[in-house]
């Protein structure tokens, strides 16, 4: 797996991007803090998270598009830069009266990283080639999970050190790191610049063309159709369980932030060793394979952990389930990236962030509103439900049955 890191282009996006995800997890845990610390109010701090949803809602599917017609690497580079200006404006957010501003920023922040995340997704199979995708994803995975360790409790520290001022800074100087990196990729060869999509003007034809040309890639092949299925499901179980973890720690299990906060290391913890663990053995499995094995390994770690609620269980089984969670993500990641070709790797990508986006809001909303009424516990069952949904749809994925990772083929879309 190391060797796949020591691949200069790919390293110095990889390291890019775990600087500028410790700057966003710094930001994700001081500013909902700093929002309810001046303003008292639940519902304002919860608006933050809907500004931050909206945009992949409204235009994920049409930025994938944008994510085929430019280029790539200077569309990230952009985004970078652009985020990292945005952010400085939050230090203009210090009182009640002025955290409209924050609503503002977080959804203009969104709305970038909606072109952003599409073109990285895209150009990571340019930078390591089919036979290294498990690794790399693992390799992210990785990343993920260690950001997730460390970039909440530095940014605990850094609000009770600095307040706001100093966490926007950390994480504007990030973005500003990250986009150093990517300048620093030699993109390897002209199709990483522009993908087939209809170039020229881009007017609202050949956006509404290139969008369509996507979705029927989509329809024609079976692995992408698949992964599409897989996300929608895992989208909608997993916001359910968002939006009762909380309810379920404090009111059935009984315990208080903190519990709760090292139920989430535990789980974050058995991220870092899943990826590990993948970016080892990635040769020898499938991404159908990690799909399925993820998603019904965690559908039933989730269900002992609901319904035999202790303090202890949930502990070490959230370790367990975050292993499982790693190897979802890394196969759904692979079997998108090796299923489209470079020319729609950008709107495919979209298209299912859009997904997610829709499926996750629905989700939360389904398990706020239903909970009251049939409980906690059914509530997060359905959730855990929908995880084993998930493995038995990745069973149809093409090469389930293989020991060793093939690219799907290709369908030609015009």
């Amino acid at each position: 797996m190391l060797a796949v890191l020591r691949q200069r282009n790919f390293g110095l996006l990889w390291f890019g991007q775990a600087i500028s995800m410790i700057g966003d997890w710094v930001l994700f845990i001081a500013l909902p803090f700093h929002i309810y610390q001046v303003t008292g109010s639940a519902l304002a701090t919860g608006g933050m998270f809907m500004a931050t949803t909206l945009p992949g809602i409204l235009l994920g599917s049409v930025a994938g598009v944008f994510a085929d017609r430019w280029d790539r690497k200077r569309l990230m580079i952009v985004s970078d830069i652009a985020r990292a200006v945005m952010l400085l404006v939050l230090m203009l957010a210090q009182t009640a009266d002025t955290i409209w501003i924050i609503y503002i920023v977080a959804f203009l922040q969104s709305t970038v990283s909606q072109f952003f995340f599409p073109a990285k997704s895209a150009v990571i199979p340019l930078l390591v080639g089919e036979r290294d995708l498990v690794q790399a994803n693992a390799l992210n995975s990785v990343s993920d999970s260690v950001t997730r360790l460390l970039g909440p409790s530095l940014g605990g520290l850094l609000m009770a050190w600095g307040g706001l001022t100093t966490v926007v800074l950390v994480d504007s100087v990030s973005f500003a790191v990250s986009a150093l990196m990517i300048a620093l990729i030699v993109m390897p060869g002209p199709k990483a610049v522009h993908g087939a999509a209809s170039h020229g003007a881009p007017g609202m034809t050949a956006v509404w063309r290139d969008w369509l040309a996507g979705l029927r890639l989509v329809r024609a092949s079976r692995s992408l159709s698949v992964v599409f299925v897989v996300v929608a499901v895992l989208s909608l179980g997993d916001a359910i369980l968002t939006a009762l973890l909380v309810p379920f720690s404090k009111d059935v299990v009984g315990i208080d932030a903190q519990g709760l906060g090292l139920i989430m290391a535990a789980q974050g913890l058995g991220g870092l060793v899943g990826g590990v663990l993948i970016g080892r053995f990635a040769r020898r499995l499938t991404p159908g394979q990690l799909m399925a094995i993820g998603g019904l390994g965690n559908g039933a770690v989730l269900l002992v952990i609901f319904n035999a609620p202790t303090y202890l269980l949930a502990l070490a089984a959230m370790g367990l389930a975050g292993v499982l969670m790693s190897g979802l993500m890394i196969g759904m990641n692979t079997a998108m990236q090796a299923g489209a070709s470079d020319a729609f790797r950008g709107r495919v990508f979209g298209a299912l962030m859009a997904l997610g986006a829709v499926m996750r809001l629905g989700g939360i909303a389904a398990g706020g509103l239903l909970a009251d009424r049939v409980g906690i516990v059914p509530m997060l069952d359905i959730g855990a439900v929908l995880f084993l949904l998930c493995g038995a749809a990745a069973l149809l994925m093409p090469g389930v049955a293989e020991t060793a990772v093939r690219p799907a083929p290709v369908p030609a879309v015009e």
